[in-house]
């Protein structure tokens, strides 16, 4: 890049995405504690709780263009960096946004399971199933350096070496333009269930919980109308003095306040309902409906036309009718 910078005479960038045959297998290794309770004073009654957690070897990721450039220009990142391409003039004349693998990663979480059927009576027989899973911690290592979650944001203690730009904790965090967009924190289905005779009905609800996304590269192009939140600003520690490390304001080092413009993409509850019928030549006839309330996706504004992420339902309810046989 020529010094004192450039402008980028041609907006139109070529941008390679799709496949890469220099792309190396994921590994993995995997931690798993259990607990299964099935009280004696409860009958019908199952617990479960489970911890985990996951490692990723040399983890597969896409960026996109934009995640690429701005990697690249703020954070100075070479793994970023070397899938740009400049002309003499310092206009990108093409980018890498293939897929690539980066480091490691590693997630942590616990998964919760509740099942009661209740003693049949002449109303029928009822039953619940809830099921959840909390994420409570996904950090990348993607320079190879053992320090996982590294944060820019996290100002570090005298003497430690200042952090890279690895999106700290990244639960809760929305990014489009990579695999594996959501990061929810929490996701949990209820289901109940009622069975008289050869009649029974369903009524399940999903819900995902809330998370934020970086808004800060519409706001930069002026269109803050689109995120939530055009004020908030972040605190970055700066090398100032060159050693390397962090020696505090009064040893030479600075602070500054960066523009993290983000928009809040909101917690979504759907609801399913069923009907069926068991016929007496082995057959289930049922008549449901997902999304029975017809609640829209949250807006996700790195989604593709800034609508929604395709992990949501679509907008709308759907209505179904379904026939099956057992032979």
């Amino acid at each position: 890049m020529p010094v004192g910078g450039y402008v980028q005479s041609n907006p139109q960038i070529r941008v390679t995405v799709g496949g890469n045959p220099d792309l190396q297998p994921e590994t993995s290794t995997s931690t798993n504690l259990g607990l299964d309770y099935r009280p004696s004073w409860a009958d019908g009654l199952e617990l479960s709780l489970d911890w985990w957690r996951i490692r990723l070897e040399n983890t597969i990721r896409t960026d996109s263009a934009s995640q690429v450039l701005h990697g690249c220009i703020l954070n100075g990142s070479p793994a970023l960096c070397d899938r740009i391409r400049r002309y003499g003039s310092g206009d990108i004349s093409t980018l890498n946004a293939t897929n690539n693998n980066f480091g490691s990663s590693q997630v942590e979480g616990y998964d919760f399971a509740l099942g009661y059927r209740l003693p049949e009576t002449s109303l029928g027989r009822f039953s619940l199933a809830w099921h959840s899973s909390y994420i409570d911690r996904q950090v990348h290592d993607l320079d190879g350096d053992g320090r996982f979650g590294e944060d820019i944001y996290e100002i570090p203690r005298i003497g430690e070496a200042l952090n890279g730009n690895e999106g700290g904790n990244t639960v809760g965090q929305y990014n489009a333009g990579r695999s594996g967009s959501n990061n929810w924190r929490l996701r949990s289905t209820l289901g109940t269930r009622w069975e008289l005779g050869q009649f029974g009905a369903t009524w399940n609800v999903r819900y995902y919980s809330s998370q934020e996304e970086d808004c800060q590269a519409f706001e930069d192009y002026g269109y803050g109308y689109l995120c939530s939140d055009t004020d908030r600003t972040r605190a970055v520690a700066v090398d100032a003095n060159g050693n390397g490390v962090w020696d505090g304001v009064g040893g030479g080092d600075t602070i500054i306040n960066r523009a993290q413009a983000q928009h809040h993409i909101g917690a979504t509850t759907y609801h399913d309902v069923s009907v069926f019928w068991n016929a007496p030549w082995n057959a289930r006839i049922t008549i449901g409906a997902n999304n029975v309330f017809d609640k829209d996706p949250p807006i996700a504004r790195q989604a593709a036309a800034n609508s929604f992420d395709p992990q949501y339902d679509v907008p709308g309810r759907f209505v179904y009718l379904r026939y099956s046989q057992t032979f």
